[in-house]
C-alpha cells in the first residue's frame, strides 16, 4: 500500500523534528527548511527532476550535491536520506509539517485577517495581541488582506478556526432574523 504525500511528510518532518530537538538544533534546522521551501517554490519541478526518471542517478548527483553544500551536516544528511529514498517530490510536505510542530511548540499563530481597510501598524499590533490571547499564543503572524466587500469590521483565520467579525456578515444574519419572522 502506498502512502500519501502527506503521511510521508508527517513521517520525515516527525523524524527530522526529534533529531534537531536532540541536537538543541531545532531554530536552526527550521530556519535551513525555510531556504528549503524557498528553493523549492521558486524551482517548482526539482522535487519531481530529482525523483522520477527523466535524468540518470549520476545526472542527479551532482544537483543533490550543490543542494546540500549549502546547509549544516544535519540537514545535508536529511536531503541525502530523503533523495535516496526518492522522496524529494514529498520535500515542500516535510517543510509544512515541521514548521506546524515548530510553531505549536513555540505557540507561535499564524493568522490570515482580512478587513476592509488596510490596518495600521497600531491596530495590526493591537489585533496581534488579541489574537495571541484568544489563542494563547506566544507569537502572532499576520498576513493582512483588503477585502472592502465586507464592509466593516475583520475577518481572522487562525489554527483552523474562523473568527467573522465584519459587518457584512452580521447584515446577513440581521437580514436572515427578519426575513424568517
Amino acid at each position: 500500500m502506498a502512502l500519501d504525500k502527506f503521511t510521508i511528510g508527517r513521517r520525515y518532518a516527525n523524524a527530522l523534528f526529534e533529531l534537531a530537538e536532540s541536537k538543541q538544533a531545532l531554530d536552526d534546522t527550521y530556519q535551513e527548511l525555510l531556504g528549503i521551501r524557498q528553493i523549492f517554490t521558486e524551482n517548482k519541478d526539482l522535487g519531481n527532476v530529482l525523483t522520477d526518471m527523466r535524468l540518470s542517478l549520476a545526472e542527479k548527483k551532482p544537483i543533490i550535491d550543490s543542494l546540500k553544500q549549502q546547509f549544516s551536516p544535519l540537514m545535508q544528511t536529511f536531503l541525502q536520506m530523503v533523495f535516496d529514498y526518492k522522496r524529494m517530490n514529498d520535500i515542500l510536505f516535510m517543510v509544512d509539517y515541521f514548521e506546524a510542530m515548530y510553531d505549536k511548540q513555540n505557540k507561535i499563530i499564524r493568522a490570515e485577517v482580512t478587513t476592509a481597510v488596510a490596518l495600521n501598524a497600531a491596530q495590526q499590533e493591537k489585533l496581534s495581541a488579541q489574537i495571541a490571547q484568544r489563542f494563547g499564543a506566544s507569537h502572532v503572524q499576520i498576513t493582512s488582506t483588503v477585502d472592502p466587500d465586507i464592509i466593516g469590521g475583520v475577518i481572522v483565520h487562525a489554527s483552523d478556526k474562523v473568527i467573522d467579525g465584519s459587518i457584512k456578515t452580521r447584515l446577513t444574519r440581521i437580514k436572515a432574523l427578519l426575513l424568517n419572522r
